[in-house]
């Protein structure tokens, strides 16, 4: 039996909670569909929202790793 390869995408700004017009899930979409495993790793701060995730990283669309990160509440 062939063991599952795993794929890194790395992205800072990505919600890994929601489908939006966001490459790295077009790229997870066709690693997918080719037999690999793709793996998020993103901070565990929505960038939109200036919060934190409240969701668990078992709770995303794909396999994801979040990384803690210091919040802010404006842009400079």
């Amino acid at each position: 039996m062939e063991k599952t390869k795993n794929v890194a995408l790395v992205s800072p700004f990505v919600n890994p909670f929601s489908y939006s017009n966001s490459r790295v899930f077009s790229v997870a979409d066709v690693l997918k569909k080719n037999g690999l495993l793709p793996v998020i790793i993103t901070a565990n701060f929505n960038h939109d929202l200036k919060r934190k995730y409240t969701k668990l990283a078992e709770e995303a669309l794909y396999e994801t790793i979040l990384i803690d990160v210091p919040g802010y509440h404006k842009n400079l």
